[in-house]
């Protein structure tokens, strides 16, 4: 059966959607507020909590509505009764990165105590399955980025991970830092395909491209049918 290059196109444009669609199976997010975790040292915060009057984060939304946010001080050395404790179903076994998605709020203010954030802040993890209740298993780590803006930063290097539950752990260390999600993937840094993972709404010209490739797949069918 001959196949025009229309149709050829067609097949083509179907193939990268569903290689797209399967790249996901290897990209696990994990919303911030599923975690465990004390709210003297985290509160669960929504998009209006954190906006700041400056910058607000528009259409960088929190994946899931909501997410975690440091509180109690700053500097804190490490502190493993103040960590926020997750779990992660692996499928497939492989060498797995941990990526946190996290904002530096423009405004802080609890208690009454208002505090300036400034273009980094640092906060504290653990390797998978390491014991979240040592002290020596916390590793200090600075994020960078523009306040109010959400980033992603990689939480150590490659581990082996096995088919099965894992855990991971992060601590605040900056008063006001806010945990969005996180994502455990063996597939290379893709933004788009992180937040799909995490839920976050896409922005208006990511809505636009997708009504796009839809109408044109319809244009198509219309035209072979």
């Amino acid at each position: 059966m001959k196949v025009s290059l229309k149709n050829q196109k067609l097949v083509g444009l179907l193939l990268s959607l569903a290689a797209f669609s399967s790249a996901q199976a290897d990209i696990i997010g994990v919303q911030a507020e599923s975690g465990t975790f004390s709210a003297s040292d985290f509160l669960t915060v929504t998009q209006a909590t954190i906006d700041g009057s400056n910058a607000p984060l528009n259409t960088q939304t929190l994946g899931g509505g909501s997410a975690i946010m440091a509180t109690g001080g700053n500097s804190f050395a490490v502190d493993a009764t103040r960590s926020a404790d997750f779990s992660v179903t692996i499928a497939e076994a492989g060498d797995y990165v941990l990526w946190a998605r996290y904002i530096i709020p423009d405004l802080q203010d609890f208690a009454g105590s208002t505090q300036d954030a400034d273009a980094n802040d640092s906060f504290q993890y653990t390797a998978f399955d390491a014991v979240s209740t040592d002290n020596a298993n916390f590793n200090t780590l600075t994020a960078t980025g523009t306040p109010d803006l959400a980033n992603y930063i990689q939480l150590g290097g490659t581990q082996a991970l096995t088919v099965g539950a894992h855990t991971f752990s992060v601590a605040p260390r900056e008063n006001g830092f806010v945990f969005d999600g996180f994502v455990i993937t063996n597939e290379a840094f893709n933004e788009t395909a992180f937040n799909t993972a995490l839920a976050v709404i896409p922005e208006p010209g990511a809505y636009a491209l997708l009504g796009g490739l839809l109408a044109l797949g319809s244009v198509a069918m219309r035209r072979r049918a």
